[in-house]
């Protein structure tokens, strides 16, 4: 057989390999675009909440579930709907100094009251400075996007935020997974 057939076919399984290697895992780790690290609320197959922040509200209203979406893995992030206020998790990023374009997307779908995913941007030695929001409305998985153009500095961060629902009379659970943050220029 010619050397350069064999060198092809067993190079080839290689490359199939190595390129499943570089898309979002649900593992976690992110890939070469998305800024966030556990995007998908799992290490190595465990539901894990590493690199998130619970920021507001009472956290025995957020656990983990096995419903996920395509290509989810085993875990994903949910929140009951509680009185108020809603529990928000949040994780944080060195801004890319300049004017950036980016995007932040999450798969969510919602039971009853659903919840939200907000954008900020924290500037170096300031509060948060709210920029975008939407609402989680559908009933099954869907994937969500939102962008934004920020001019930063040095020490500026950026900052995605993900919450249950309020309700004092109706519940809900939101469910979320495979949250990005890609800077697109």
């Amino acid at each position: 057989m010619d050397t350069r057939l064999i060198c092809v076919l067993l190079l080839f399984p290689l490359a199939i390999l190595a390129d499943g290697c570089s898309k979002s895992s649900p593992t976690g780790v992110p890939d070469d675009s998305n800024l966030l690290t556990n995007s998908s609320f799992e290490l190595n197959g465990v539901p894990s909440m590493q690199g998130w922040t619970i920021v507001s509200g009472d956290s025995s209203l957020l656990f983990f579930s096995s419903d996920v979406p395509p290509a989810g893995g085993a875990s994903s992030i949910a929140f009951t709907a509680g009185w108020g206020p809603a529990c928000r998790i949040s994780t944080m990023v060195s801004a890319f100094p300049g004017t950036h374009h980016y995007r932040v997307s999450v798969w969510a779908k919602r039971v009853g009251i659903g919840g939200s995913l907000r954008f900020y941007l924290k500037p170096a030695n300031s509060p948060w400075a709210f920029r975008k929001s939407l609402m989680v409305t559908d009933t099954v998985w869907t994937a969500y996007s939102m962008t934004d153009s920020l001019a930063t500095t040095g020490g500026d961060s950026l900052v995605v935020s993900i919450s249950g629902g309020i309700s004092q009379l109706l519940s809900g659970t939101t469910f979320y997974d495979l949250c990005e943050l890609e800077k697109l220029d």
